[in-house]
């Protein structure tokens, strides 16, 4: 008859008195669904303090957050993940996070909120290789569903589609040859204007084009007036269409008074 019995978590197996792991584990002990999630928490907090030795500080704010359900994994691989000093930020997560804190966070911008997100990964996959392993040492049917009821409740489902942000703020920027467009949305306008401009600040303008300069266009030759021809005769002097009882003529004015007919004169 088994009298004691413990979950080793270093040997990720229960021991019955020093027997080994034959005997199946009663009901009793079977770890709640708490204690698994805050064991595969911590291990993964583990490995993580070994890869990032500069991060510990993060690494601990990082573990708060997981452990606060502030970390929201969703279906393609991001996260939401909230914010420790303004309960109503939350920053969007993959490969890089958006806060004040990424541009100068170690190991290229490992801020609180993407070791977070790695946490929450990694002890998900965590628990449920502890599950698996549970319910292949489960004999009894109720065990096997009590560990999988456990799996259930303990990581944190992914979150549905969050509500339209009372602001919002878009920006095109360039990774590594792709041009990526950028939203930060927000409660308040001046807040979306501070994050689009900590991102925009980590990439520098695209440089334009120069356009060739325009070549200078020939001034245009100025009309004649209408009704207007050069005299035949007096060079430089316009000759003016004048109609008079049906006929038409063009003359223009002599300096001694008298009108031009467009005829050389006969001496």
């Amino acid at each position: 008859m088994v009298e004691k019995c413990y979950f080793d978590v270093n040997e990720n197996q229960w021991v019955f008195n020093g027997t080994g792991a034959e005997q199946p584990a009663p009901e009793a002990a079977v770890p709640s669904a708490r204690t698994l999630w805050r064991e595969a928490v911590a291990q993964a907090a583990q490995k993580a303090r070994a890869a990032l030795p500069e991060a510990n500080g993060r690494i601990d704010r990082a573990v708060r957050l997981v452990l606060a359900g502030d970390v929201h994994l969703l279906e393609d691989g991001t996260a939401m993940v909230g914010s420790l000093s303004d309960p109503a930020t939350t920053y969007h997560v993959n490969g890089a996070c958006t806060c004040q804190d990424a541009p100068r966070a170690p190991h290229e911008g490992m801020c609180q909120h993407r070791i977070a997100r790695g946490l929450a990964i990694r002890a998900q996959q965590r628990l449920e290789a502890m599950m698996d392993h549970l319910d292949a040492q489960a004999s009894s049917p109720s065990v096997a569903e009590e560990t999988h009821a456990a799996f259930q409740t303990a990581a944190p489902a992914p979150a549905a589609s969050l509500p339209e942000a009372p602001a919002s703020a878009n920006a095109f920027v360039v990774i590594d040859g792709h041009r990526v467009q950028v939203t930060v949305r927000g409660h308040s306008l001046a807040g979306v204007l501070t994050e689009i401009r900590t991102v925009l600040a980590q990439f520098p303008a695209e440089a334009k084009t120069a356009q060739p300069p325009t070549p200078p266009q020939a001034p245009a030759a100025t009309p004649e007036p209408s009704g207007m021809k050069p005299c035949p005769v007096h060079t430089g002097e316009l000759m003016q269409l004048n109609t008079k009882n049906g006929q038409q003529w063009h003359s223009h004015r002599l300096a001694d008074g008298t009108w031009c007919k467009g005829r050389v004169k006969q001496s």
